[in-house]
């Protein structure tokens, strides 16, 4: 993916600023890794929804989330004040917390509209402060390698936060009585919300007195501001390779606790598998950070995913003809290829904002609103692809076929995408 005229960089930001706003991402984490792996399992096995409901639930809360945040970023942009981006999350981090507790909570029950209610709050909060949070990025990260390294960081506690989703994960679904698991997810749900509180507060007070971008014409409105951001062919294949890679490749994650109880007889082993997950992407990104000083962003992801085949090739080979361990090391090699492919698209992202020029003015958060819209949008169907694979079928080995067969889709159009574009990728790959 070739990258306009770089610009010139203000002075690095330091490290201590960087760690703090990254830590933000552990509590997103621990929202949206719930949310993503393990939630729909919820839904139809403890709350009693049936599978086409609660699919059609999570799609459409995805799907709303997306357009808000191109609403919410739109917004911002047009006010241009510094201090939008903290006011959002100071609004929104109360909002996903309770929202999110509100979801699990055993008062909640099986009532189908009051979680309705509580997942829509979790996704209206989590949307102000996925806008406010992620554009803090462009200020973060003001520069090539910073860039990549606080993409690094970012993904580290994200990592964290996804172990800790796995454990908690494992020791509930383990638990056998009926009333004590929904207690306990009611528990669980608490401190998840308050560690989401507590680091998002700290996020912002780390990156307060970072400087915003000049402030949008008048004259820009929302349609000449988007008609500026797709006549840039960089920014739409990078839309292309986020609606690809958000769509199809977490589709292990999604049904791992239907992979579970289909091909490991436990949903528990989800849990621990989740975890192995986010460890070795924990472990692995100083790798990819080191790798990140020789090689572009473009060819990191192309890498990644050639990583990413490989990992769902041994995890189908072990289950048609036996595990005797040797899942482990497959997860591993999935948590080393999520890890680098979400770091260097974050890194794109980063660097295709802060090097675009339009008029004197540099947009932040629009561009930002449009990508995770893309994203959120593209998660909201895939989602429905695994629940529609478990309302359907009577069995779910078609649910870990489809596990195992999706992200592989997912890699290799990715691939052929990155493949088109090399030469304008030149320079990078």
């Amino acid at each position: 993916m070739a990258l306009p005229t770089p610009v010139a960089h203000p002075a690095p930001v330091p490290l201590a600023v960087q760690i703090g706003y990254a830590s933000g991402n552990l509590g997103k984490s621990i929202l949206w890794s719930s949310f993503e792996s393990f939630l729909l399992f919820y839904l139809v096995t403890i709350a009693g929804f049936s599978a086409w409901l609660a699919g059609g639930v999570l799609a459409a809360a995805m799907i709303w989330d997306g357009l808000a945040d191109l609403g919410v970023a739109y917004l911002t942009d047009r006010q241009g004040r510094p201090e939008a981006l903290a006011r959002l999350v100071l609004v929104g981090a109360p909002l996903g917390a309770f929202g999110f507790w509100l979801t699990f909570a055993p008062a909640t029950g099986g009532a189908w509209p009051e979680v309705v209610a509580a997942i829509l709050l979790c996704r209206l909060g989590y949307t102000l402060c996925d806008i406010g949070h992620n554009t803090l990025l462009v200020r973060v990260a003001n520069g090539p390698k910073a860039a990549s390294l606080v993409s690094g960081l970012r993904l580290i506690f994200s990592a964290m936060g996804g172990a800790l989703v796995g454990l908690a994960a494992a020791k509930l679904l383990g638990i056998r009585d009926p009333e004590a698991q929904r207690d306990a997810f009611g528990g669980c749900a608490a401190i998840a919300g308050a560690c989401y509180l507590v680091t998002l507060l700290i996020a912002v007070g780390a990156s307060r007195r970072l400087p915003g971008p000049p402030r949008p014409t008048p004259q820009a409105d929302g349609e000449r501001l988007l008609r500026s951001l797709w006549r840039r062919r960089e920014y739409r294949l990078l839309l292309a390779l986020i609606a690809l890679q958000a769509s199809l490749l977490p589709a292990f994650n999604r049904a791992l606790p239907f992979f579970g109880t289909a091909v490991k007889g436990d949903p528990a082993w989800s849990g621990y598998a989740l975890a192995t997950i986010t460890l070795a992407q924990s472990l692995s990104l100083p790798l990819w950070m080191l790798a990140s000083r020789r090689h572009g962003p473009s060819r990191l992801l192309a890498s990644a995913h050639v990583l990413a085949v490989l990992a769902m090739g041994v995890l189908a080979a072990l289950a048609i003809w036996g595990d005797g361990g040797g899942s482990v090391v497959a997860l591993a090699m999935l948590g080393m290829a999520q890890a680098g492919m979400n770091m260097a698209i974050w890194a794109l992202l980063a660097l295709s904002i802060q090097s675009q020029a339009a008029s004197g003015t540099r947009l932040e958060a629009l561009p930002v609103g449009l990508f995770l819209a893309v994203l959120k949008c593209a998660a909201g169907l895939g989602n429905t692809a695994i629940a529609a694979l478990v309302g359907g079928f009577s069995t779910l080995l078609y649910v870990a076929a489809a596990a195992i067969a999706l992200p592989v889709l997912g890699c290799v159009g990715v691939l052929a995408l990155l493949l088109l574009n090399r030469d304008r990728a030149r320079t990078i790959l």
